[in-house]
Protein backbone atom coordinates (compact mmCIF):
# COMPACT_ATOMS: atom_id res chain seq x y z
CA UNK A 1 0.00 0.00 0.00
CA UNK A 2 3.24 2.25 -0.05
CA UNK A 3 2.71 5.11 -2.68
CA UNK A 4 6.10 6.52 -4.12
CA UNK A 5 5.80 10.51 -5.27
CA UNK A 6 4.01 11.16 -8.52
CA UNK A 7 7.36 12.49 -9.44
CA UNK A 8 9.44 9.63 -8.49
CA UNK A 9 11.31 8.65 -11.62
CA UNK A 10 13.04 5.25 -10.52
CA UNK A 11 10.70 3.48 -8.26
CA UNK A 12 6.84 2.80 -9.45
CA UNK A 13 4.84 0.65 -7.01
CA UNK A 14 2.43 -1.50 -9.57
CA UNK A 15 5.95 -2.50 -11.55
CA UNK A 16 7.90 -3.09 -8.77
CA UNK A 17 4.76 -5.56 -7.36
CA UNK A 18 4.97 -7.57 -10.30
CA UNK A 19 8.57 -7.76 -10.15
CA UNK A 20 8.34 -9.22 -6.68
CA UNK A 21 5.49 -11.68 -7.49
CA UNK A 22 6.66 -12.96 -10.73
CA UNK A 23 10.21 -14.39 -9.01
CA UNK A 24 8.29 -15.39 -6.27
CA UNK A 25 6.19 -17.67 -9.36
CA UNK A 26 9.47 -18.83 -10.56
CA UNK A 27 10.40 -19.79 -6.39
CA UNK A 28 12.11 -16.84 -5.78
CA UNK A 29 12.26 -13.89 -2.99
CA UNK A 30 10.38 -15.88 -0.90
CA UNK A 31 11.35 -14.30 2.10
CA UNK A 32 12.69 -11.01 2.65
CA UNK A 33 14.50 -9.19 5.66
CA UNK A 34 13.50 -5.65 7.01
CA UNK A 35 16.47 -3.22 8.39
CA UNK A 36 15.17 0.19 9.61
CA UNK A 37 17.88 2.86 9.56
CA UNK A 38 17.43 4.85 12.34
CA UNK A 39 20.04 6.35 14.07
CA UNK A 40 21.97 5.20 17.13
CA UNK A 41 22.34 7.85 19.27
CA UNK A 42 19.78 10.78 20.03
CA UNK A 43 18.86 13.74 19.05
CA UNK A 44 16.89 16.62 20.25
CA UNK A 45 16.46 18.60 16.97
CA UNK A 46 15.60 15.19 14.47
CA UNK A 47 13.33 14.01 16.90
CA UNK A 48 12.15 10.33 16.45
CA UNK A 49 9.11 8.05 15.27
CA UNK A 50 7.12 5.21 16.09
CA UNK A 51 6.89 2.29 13.42
CA UNK A 52 5.71 -0.21 15.68
CA UNK A 53 9.00 -1.55 17.01
CA UNK A 54 8.09 -1.28 20.93
CA UNK A 55 10.29 1.86 21.23
CA UNK A 56 10.29 4.67 19.06
CA UNK A 57 13.37 5.41 16.40
CA UNK A 58 15.50 8.20 16.15
CA UNK A 59 15.01 10.00 12.64
CA UNK A 60 17.80 10.69 10.27
CA UNK A 61 19.10 13.76 8.69
CA UNK A 62 18.39 14.09 4.75
CA UNK A 63 18.54 17.96 3.74
CA UNK A 64 16.73 18.61 0.46
CA UNK A 65 18.21 19.54 -2.78
CA UNK A 66 18.38 23.97 -3.27
CA UNK A 67 14.41 24.26 -5.03
CA UNK A 68 14.73 25.14 -8.22
CA UNK A 69 11.32 27.30 -9.34
CA UNK A 70 8.30 26.64 -7.06
CA UNK A 71 8.50 22.67 -7.24
CA UNK A 72 6.49 21.10 -4.44
CA UNK A 73 8.60 18.17 -4.05
CA UNK A 74 11.71 17.76 -1.77
CA UNK A 75 14.42 16.04 -3.47
CA UNK A 76 17.30 14.41 -1.24
CA UNK A 77 19.15 12.77 -4.04
CA UNK A 78 20.68 9.85 -2.23
CA UNK A 79 18.99 7.89 0.23
CA UNK A 80 20.90 5.01 0.51
CA UNK A 81 24.48 4.41 1.26
CA UNK A 82 25.88 1.80 -1.28
CA UNK A 83 26.59 -0.47 1.61
CA UNK A 84 23.69 -0.56 3.12
CA UNK A 85 22.76 -3.52 0.49
CA UNK A 86 24.78 -6.01 2.69
CA UNK A 87 23.77 -4.42 6.28
CA UNK A 88 21.73 -7.64 6.99
CA UNK A 89 24.65 -10.53 5.53
CA UNK A 90 27.92 -11.31 7.81
CA UNK A 91 30.54 -10.77 5.21
CA UNK A 92 34.07 -11.81 5.37
CA UNK A 93 37.05 -9.50 5.91
CA UNK A 94 37.79 -7.90 2.95
CA UNK A 95 34.82 -8.54 1.19
CA UNK A 96 33.56 -4.77 1.46
CA UNK A 97 35.51 -2.10 -0.01
CA UNK A 98 34.95 1.77 -1.12
CA UNK A 99 35.22 -0.02 -4.83
CA UNK A 100 32.93 -2.80 -4.54
CA UNK A 101 30.27 -2.12 -7.21
CA UNK A 102 26.16 -2.55 -6.63
CA UNK A 103 26.26 -5.91 -8.95
CA UNK A 104 28.51 -7.81 -6.70
CA UNK A 105 26.37 -6.39 -3.76
CA UNK A 106 23.88 -7.90 -5.41
CA UNK A 107 25.21 -11.89 -5.64
CA UNK A 108 26.51 -11.49 -2.01
CA UNK A 109 22.93 -11.48 -1.42
CA UNK A 110 22.82 -14.70 -3.23
CA UNK A 111 23.46 -18.34 -1.56
CA UNK A 112 26.91 -19.65 -0.97
CA UNK A 113 25.67 -22.20 -3.35
CA UNK A 114 25.83 -19.65 -6.10
CA UNK A 115 28.71 -17.77 -5.01
CA UNK A 116 27.32 -15.71 -2.55
CA UNK A 117 27.40 -14.65 1.23
CA UNK A 118 23.18 -14.77 2.04
CA UNK A 119 20.24 -16.74 1.69
CA UNK A 120 18.71 -15.62 -1.51
CA UNK A 121 16.57 -13.07 0.96
CA UNK A 122 15.66 -9.98 -0.09
CA UNK A 123 16.03 -6.71 1.44
CA UNK A 124 13.43 -4.05 2.71
CA UNK A 125 15.25 -0.78 4.50
CA UNK A 126 13.05 1.91 6.29
CA UNK A 127 14.15 5.32 6.31
CA UNK A 128 12.57 7.21 9.10
CA UNK A 129 13.47 10.93 7.91
CA UNK A 130 13.20 13.97 10.29
CA UNK A 131 10.82 16.83 9.16
CA UNK A 132 13.61 18.65 10.42
CA UNK A 133 16.75 17.73 8.41
CA UNK A 134 19.22 20.60 7.82
CA UNK A 135 21.96 21.11 5.46
CA UNK A 136 25.64 19.64 7.26
CA UNK A 137 28.80 21.07 6.82
CA UNK A 138 30.22 21.05 3.31
CA UNK A 139 26.52 21.52 2.09
CA UNK A 140 25.49 25.23 2.85
CA UNK A 141 25.93 25.86 -0.67
CA UNK A 142 23.50 22.80 -2.63
CA UNK A 143 20.85 22.28 0.22
CA UNK A 144 17.95 23.69 2.18
CA UNK A 145 15.93 22.68 5.58
CA UNK A 146 13.84 19.58 4.63
CA UNK A 147 11.02 22.00 6.37
CA UNK A 148 8.50 18.74 5.90
CA UNK A 149 5.10 18.61 7.76
CA UNK A 150 6.00 15.30 8.84
CA UNK A 151 8.74 12.94 9.63
CA UNK A 152 9.00 10.93 6.77
CA UNK A 153 9.39 7.11 5.55
CA UNK A 154 11.73 6.29 2.66
CA UNK A 155 12.42 2.85 1.27
CA UNK A 156 15.00 1.11 -0.46
CA UNK A 157 14.72 -2.35 -1.80
CA UNK A 158 17.52 -4.85 -2.56
CA UNK A 159 17.07 -8.13 -4.25
CA UNK A 160 19.37 -10.92 -4.94
CA UNK A 161 20.26 -11.86 -8.68
CA UNK A 162 17.66 -14.70 -9.85
CA UNK A 163 19.12 -18.11 -10.74
CA UNK A 164 16.14 -18.48 -12.50
CA UNK A 165 16.44 -19.54 -16.83
CA UNK A 166 12.70 -18.67 -16.98
CA UNK A 167 12.65 -15.13 -15.68
CA UNK A 168 10.47 -13.02 -17.50
CA UNK A 169 10.47 -9.82 -15.82
CA UNK A 170 12.42 -6.81 -15.54
CA UNK A 171 13.19 -3.93 -13.62
CA UNK A 172 15.36 -0.85 -14.87
CA UNK A 173 16.51 2.25 -13.68
CA UNK A 174 19.88 3.93 -14.15
CA UNK A 175 22.63 2.68 -12.29
CA UNK A 176 25.03 5.88 -12.32
CA UNK A 177 27.02 4.01 -9.32
CA UNK A 178 28.62 1.66 -11.73
CA UNK A 179 29.66 4.36 -14.39
CA UNK A 180 32.85 5.56 -13.66
CA UNK A 181 33.05 8.43 -15.43
CA UNK A 182 29.64 9.57 -13.25
CA UNK A 183 29.97 11.75 -9.81
CA UNK A 184 27.48 9.60 -7.71
CA UNK A 185 26.20 11.64 -4.77
CA UNK A 186 26.40 10.09 -0.78
CA UNK A 187 23.70 10.66 1.20
CA UNK A 188 23.94 12.97 3.63
CA UNK A 189 25.32 11.13 6.35
CA UNK A 190 26.12 13.88 9.16
CA UNK A 191 23.76 14.44 11.41
CA UNK A 192 25.07 17.64 13.04
CA UNK A 193 23.36 20.87 10.73
CA UNK A 194 25.18 23.70 10.57
CA UNK A 195 25.23 26.30 13.41
CA UNK A 196 24.05 29.26 12.49
CA UNK A 197 25.81 32.57 13.95
CA UNK A 198 23.99 35.68 15.22
CA UNK A 199 26.58 38.38 15.75
CA UNK A 200 25.50 42.18 16.85
CA UNK A 201 26.71 44.61 14.68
Amino acid sequence: MYHFHENSRDLDSPLISRYILDRRDGGELLRFNVAIMGRSSHSDYLGSIDLGTGSHIGCINRARLLRIGTNNYADIKALMSRHDRVIDIRLPEGALTADTRPAELAKYRSSPARGGYGDDSGLLLLYPVSRDSRPVRGTAKTREPLDAVDHIVGVGFVFPESGSTRANVEYITADVASMPEVEVEVPDEGDEPIEIEAGLG
